[in-house]
């Protein structure tokens, strides 16, 4: 007998029926190659290859991956985690649900999932193996108990009983695949604990839950990925154009799951992307927040538009930084400290204020009132002297210069004045009209007006729950009539202030540590009170104060009425005089 090349030698320990039964093993393997000869597919694998002629002693050893086919739609797993396991293995996972006990001792998780992990079929075909023996085998699961497998074996000896000398492989793996919940009569629920000893169960039953944590895991990644494979398997509808097309033509977004043909999704993405409203890259689902993974953008936008949004998602984290300023020549970020900007790329120092090279000990020209402009345009137009003419020409470009730059800063006070920074974003909201709810044009989210919070979730029951709030600042009559600004009178005169006085006014403003609103300080004096919420609060250490005010300012360290204009306004915690004698 020829095989591969090999002829068998006569071998007394080899007779002709073991000489048959390895040809039907070799057979049978050549078979179970064939059907899972599928790219990545992991369900089959030989982990020794049988004899090479009569002479050698190896046998088959195979290993099958048996899917359990379940009935129900979701199977829900209750995991069982003693106290001592969960601090080493803590469970990691916002998909699981942790729940203690009574006696505080042990944590129960459960989760959802739709695939059960497949259960591992160890097989040895032995020389006797299928004349007149069955295989050797072992199996494992990480959701059945030790009870489970062993009745699981001895119903695949029953099966063997049933059709003795007969390849019994497939008949095996069949019927783990669709009986084994009504054979064990298991619901819609496992119960999975870590592995105990027990000496009455089948040698041949293995339960593979050594380690709850990675045990939950492998559940969880085995789901997912029998879903993703069971979605490009089919087709699927778009919820956006509502064709139908291959799974393999849509985007399935995570942990959502809602799922969109790549077509609308790159239509999506670019629009956003185009508009400059990546903040607003989220699912299509109505009321879904979802984020689109930079993954799918990388795949459905062009190197552009990738481009463009990586651009935008980097101007949009830096724009939420609060000392991020951007180099005047080179126009590198550059984090700020105080006045102080140094750009690491060009290695220009520059006043933050009025961006020239930096001044120190110099009082910046931005601080003063520029005078003489006029004088200057008109002495350099009487000039006709060539040379002269140059200088003058410099000159005028500087003054436009620093003119413009001054304008800048100016804006940026009216930006910090009259806006608010989003909950979320942070970018910078005018309010222009209506109640204190405000919803930001780039997030869509909604913050109160008067405090700032986030009420996205709660609406306008934030203000039911927050009467000092209030729902609205001014009256609906002034919001009606044309041409009129609907800022409060008391936020414009601050405005004002501060436009007129510069820094200098913009330090004596506080904002009311309850209702976040500016206030003015005025003659010097540190008892504040707030014209939004009426609530008194100390300029100087920023905490609210109750009557009798002056005690206040008798106990602590705060003065009431300061000697200058400008002190040091950071806010400190007010200390007792008692506490500086001791």
């Amino acid at each position: 007998m020829a095989e591969g090349g090999r002829e068998y030698g006569s071998d007394l320990n080899w007779s002709p029926e073991y000489v048959e039964n390895l040809q039907e093993q070799k057979d049978e393997v050549l078979v179970f190659q064939s059907l899972f000869e599928v790219e990545g597919d992991q369900r089959f694998s030989i982990i020794s290859d049988g004899p090479i002629d009569l002479t050698d002693d190896q046998m088959f050893s195979l290993q099958f991956l048996v899917p359990v086919k379940s009935p129900y739609e979701l199977m829900t797993v209750n995991v069982c985690i003693p106290e001592g396991d969960l601090r080493e293995n803590d469970v990691n996972n916002k998909d699981v649900v942790l729940q203690r006990s009574e006696s505080r001792n042990t944590v129960f998780a459960s989760f959802s999932v739709k695939f059960l992990t497949p259960l591992r079929l160890t097989v040895v075909l032995t020389p006797g193996y299928p004349s007149f023996e069955p295989p050797i085998f072992t199996l494992s699961s990480s959701w059945l108990n030790g009870d489970h497998l062993t009745s699981l074996c001895i119903q695949l000896d029953r099966l063997w009983n049933e059709c003795p000398s007969m390849p019994i492989l497939f008949s095996w793996i069949d019927w783990l695949e669709h009986n084994i919940f009504s054979y064990l009569g298991i619901s819609d629920k496992v119960f999975v604990q870590q592995c105990v000893t027990d000496d009455d169960i089948d040698t041949r039953a293995v339960p593979d839950c050594d380690n709850i944590d990675d045990t939950v895991n492998e559940m969880l990644r085995y789901n997912m990925q029998e879903e993703i494979t069971e979605f490009l398997r089919y087709d699927q509808e778009c919820g956006i154009c509502f064709c139908e097309k291959s799974g393999r033509d849509f985007d399935r977004l995570l942990p959502c799951k809602h799922h969109f043909c790549r077509d609308c999704m790159a239509e999506h993405c670019s629009l956003h992307v185009k508009e400059g409203t990546v903040q607003n890259l989220l699912c299509p689902e109505p009321k879904c927040e979802t984020e689109i993974r930079p993954y799918i953008l990388k795949e459905v936008l062009n190197d552009d538009d990738y481009e463009r949004w990586e651009r935008l998602i980097l101007q949009h984290g830096l724009d939420t930084m609060g000392d991020i300023i951007y180099c005047p020549r080179c126009q590198n970020v550059v984090v700020k400290e105080e006045d102080l900007g140094h750009c690491l790329s060009c290695l220009f120092t520059f006043c933050t204020k009025c961006l020239e090279k930096w001044h120190q000990g110099d009082t910046c020209f931005f601080e003063k009132e520029v005078e003489g402009d006029e004088d200057s345009s008109g002495k350099n137009g009487s000039n006709e002297s060539g040379y002269v003419h140059v200088e003058e020409s410099e000159d005028e470009r500087k003054r436009l210069r620093r003119q413009r730059r001054k304008e800048m800063n100016l804006s940026y006070q009216l930006i910090r004045a009259r806006t608010r920074q989003c909950a979320k974003c942070k970018a910078p909201i005018e309010k222009n009209g209506g109640c204190n709810k405000v919803t930001c044009s780039k997030c869509g989210n909604a913050m109160c007006w008067a405090c700032g919070r986030d009420i996205t979730k709660i609406s306008y029951a934030h203000f039911s729950d927050n009467p000092k709030c209030g729902n609205f600042t001014i009256d609906d009559d002034i919001l009606q009539m044309p041409f009129r600004d609907p800022t409060p009178q008391k936020v414009r005169e601050i405005e004002e202030a501060i436009l007129e006085g510069g820094v200098v006014a913009e330090r004596n403003v506080k904002r009311c540590p309850h209702c976040r609103q500016r206030n003015l300080r005025e003659n010097r004096n540190n008892h504040m009170k707030c014209w939004n919420c009426k609530n008194s609060f100390c300029f100087l250490c920023f905490e609210l104060i109750k009557p009798p005010y002056t005690k206040h300012f008798t106990n602590t360290l705060c003065k009431q009425h300061s000697k200058h204009d400008v002190e040091d306004m950071q806010p400190r915690k007010p200390r007792k005089k008692a506490d500086m004698n001791s």
